[in-house]
């Protein structure tokens, strides 16, 4: 059984793009209910990006 799981952190050291998870980092398993939510914070994430 494969599992999935929401990563929540920020990485100022590392190449752009890579995955850092450093102490302050969040690592919990993903809910199927969040996808629908997920998306509607990317859509506004690109509508804000590019004024």
């Amino acid at each position: 059984m494969s599992m999935s799981y929401l990563i929540l952190g920020r990485d100022t050291e590392g190449p752009p793009g890579a995955l850092g998870i450093g102490p302050r980092s969040i690592v919990i398993e993903w809910r199927d209910e969040w996808h629908r939510r997920l998306r509607k914070f990317q859509r506004q994430a690109v509508h804000t990006c590019h004024h």
